[in-house]
């Protein structure tokens, strides 16, 4: 008896990124933030010869938030970066 199997794998991976510039009112402070979104979507299809067909469908959703808190106080300046994953 002989058994065929085919293994068909496609991977896509999209890659969002958002830009959000928020300038406040205030003279001596302003904030840049950036979101990037990456979406890995990976599908695998198994076909045999008696026609059974199996699908794995798996989803990765990866964020990462940078935020940059740019703070001038008189003659000194301060950046603070924030990175969340």
């Amino acid at each position: 008896t002989h058994r065929c199997t085919q293994r068909y794998t496609q991977m896509c991976t999209h890659i969002d990124v958002h830009t959000h510039r928020d300038t406040r009112m205030h003279r001596d402070q302003r904030d840049t933030c950036t979101h990037r979104c990456i979406h890995t979507d990976t599908h695998t299809d198994v076909h045999t010869e008696r026609y059974m067909h199996t699908d794995v469908h798996t989803q990765r959703y990866t964020h990462t938030d940078v935020c940059t808190h740019t703070h001038m106080h008189r003659d000194q300046r301060y950046t603070h970066i924030d990175v969340h994953t």
